[in-house]
């Protein structure tokens, strides 16, 4: 038996055990058409399951998926809060599970939930399409929040959410979409949110985008939050304090998350943590992550092909052990509400790799670095172009060394008054190569503060600088092969170097047997250093030879042994000084 409508199915007097159908819910065609069972008398909720007229009732057939007009959903702006809480504590005895929301404005006037029974259950949430399929509420704590509750070792559980978008009109509008562990379970759930589109309209917020809390596996696929909240807010929260279960890791590709205290925030354990292709920016730490703390697991993050743009600290990084950042450009302080702070900060890493980035600061009135490392070995940092440095360039302390700063290009702030160090080492460890980098627009190129030992700087150009290498304490550091560009100072402190300098002589016409002197300004140069030159051309049988004659003066001599005068060209000498 067909009838038109779920209204004029009500109105039947139909018996136990007959298989009914309807065209339509609200009118025939409008999506709603479905399946129903006649039973004997029992609760329904009157939305999906119905009390017939004449005493018995019709339940609805679901199959794997449901398509929400099944269930009353209009999605023509009216409130469609209590079909749609109806829908989900229906499908919760059910273990595979896709409710599908066509194209439509659905309005909610309170939080809906989902508690998954104790099996093995997959629940989809599926729009027609994130641009047209628009699920919105108007109160504070509003959102999707399911719990799901798996109490057996060996079954699992999962939730997809996909092609749809949530909106929030209301402040303070809680987590659009929340995902936790039941308190019984024992299995970590899977979570994965493609083509989600989350964001507020008029003056409203969203707390959190999507919070995700003891998630086993989760994935982000071309999520799009926009939070412009208050400061409780996050675009995306991994909360896992799930004891003595591991927790897999976090997966970001092509994702565009602005505004919020946080793009990204992590806390816990997580094994690992992939962000790929995606935009982070406007919130104060970008990608904050703390995994300080946990007790098992081996925290590593990959970041890849990125825009981040932080307020205060680009990427904050507490307790990871193995980062790898590669291919991203990274910024911070470039709009309102700007405060001190990095483009990277790690801390507690062991292994660290930084390469073929760009770092940039568009606030110099703060005090900004690009990368701040505490109590962090095993680091390369190489090939990253850095731009308009606040405060030191590269900053270490803590129980920080061994590793390679190598093949950057390092900059202050150009158009300010130098200051700060373009690298700046107080850590303890030591053993750190400087090499091939070009310094520039800062008080000191390198600085080694008192305890940083076995440093070798080699092969670097500082250009514009009051002073090149700055070293304080510590011992065995080495300076070799590196070259200034109007530094004030080339090295300050105590020093194994090796530095070459650049200048113009144009000595004198020295006759047969007669002997000349030059004096040349070399502000590494201390008595008891070895001194060797080179000319740029032939010096004609002269013999020359050079030493330190007074602290920053090299002097070089001239003989000329042959039969009649000699007079070298002006040129510019290469003049090595080493201790």
């Amino acid at each position: 038996m067909i009838f038109e409508t779920v209204a004029q199915l009500k109105l039947a007097t139909l018996t136990a055990g007959q298989l009914v159908s309807t065209k339509g819910y609200y009118a025939s065609g409008d999506g709603g058409a479905a399946d129903y069972i006649v039973a004997a008398t029992q609760a329904v909720d009157g939305y999906g399951d119905l009390a017939l007229a004449g005493g018995t009732v019709a339940i609805l057939q679901i199959g794997y998926s449901l398509n929400v007009r099944q269930y009353g959903l209009a999605g023509d702006s009216g409130d469609d809060t209590l079909p749609a809480q109806a829908m989900l504590t229906r499908m919760q005895d059910d273990q595979r599970s896709r409710i599908y929301f066509p194209n439509g404005i659905y309005l909610f006037s309170q939080k809906l939930t989902y508690t998954q029974p104790n099996v093995n259950n997959s629940l989809t949430i599926e729009g027609e399409d994130e641009i047209q399929t628009k699920l919105k509420w108007s109160n504070a704590d509003g959102g999707i929040e399911a719990q799901l509750s798996v109490a057996a070792a060996q079954l699992t559980s999962s939730m997809t959410v996909k092609s749809i978008s949530l909106i929030t009109t209301a402040a303070n509008g809680g987590a659009a979409l929340r995902v936790t562990r039941g308190a019984s379970a024992v299995v970590a759930p899977n979570t994965l949110f493609e083509d989600v589109y989350i964001y507020q309209e008029s003056g409203g917020f969203w707390n959190y985008g999507i919070h995700t809390t003891d998630s086993s596996d989760t994935w982000f696929s071309r999520c799009y939050i926009m939070n412009f909240g208050d400061s409780t807010t996050a675009s995306v929260f991994i909360d896992n304090n799930l004891t003595g279960q591991t927790v897999f890791g976090a997966y970001f590709s092509n994702c565009s998350f602005n505004g919020g205290t946080a793009s990204i925030r992590s806390r816990g354990k997580l094994e690992s943590c992939y962000i790929t292709d995606s935009s982070l920016v406007g919130a104060l730490n970008c990608v904050d992550f703390d995994a300080t703390g946990t007790t098992s697991g081996n925290p590593h993050l990959s970041i890849k092909g990125c825009h981040i743009n932080g307020k205060r600290t680009a990427i904050n990084l507490l307790g990871w052990r193995a980062v790898l950042i590669t291919g991203t450009d990274v910024y911070s302080g470039v709009g309102a509400g700007d405060v001190d702070g990095n483009n990277l900060y790690v801390n507690g890493a062991t292994s660290l790799v930084v390469t073929g980035n760009k770092f940039e600061i568009g606030a110099p009135t703060l005090a900004r670095s690009f990368i701040e490392l505490v109590d962090t070995q095993d680091f390369s940092i190489t090939g990253n172009v850095m731009n308009n440095a606040s405060a030191a360039g590269i900053k270490m302390s803590g129980a920080t060394g061994i590793g390679v700063i190598s093949a950057n290009t390092i900059l202050g702030y150009a158009d300010g008054t130098p200051n700060s160090e373009g690298i700046y080492n107080a850590g303890s460890l030591g053993s750190i190569t400087y090499t091939a980098n070009r310094i520039g627009y800062f008080a000191a190129g390198i600085s080694n503060a008192a305890g940083s030992s076995a440093n070798l700087i080699t092969a670097n150009i500082f250009d514009f600088l009051t002073t090149g290498i700055f070293s304080v304490g510590g011992s065995n550091n080495y300076a070799k092969g590196n070259t200034f560009v109007s530094v004030t100072t080339e090295v300050i402190g105590t020093l194994l170097k090796e530095v070459t300098t650049q200048h113009v002589v144009d000595p004198p016409s020295i006759i047969a047997g007669g002997r000349t002197t030059v004096l040349l300004t070399v502000p590494s140069a201390s008595l008891g250093d070895f001194v060797s030159y080179a000319a740029p051309y032939d010096v004609q049988d002269l013999m020359i030879t050079a030493n330190v004659q007074n602290t920053n003066t090299v002097a070089l001599y001239f003989y000329n042994p042959t039969a009649g005068a000699v007079d070298l060209p002006s040129g510019s000498w290469s003049v090595r000084v080493a201790n």
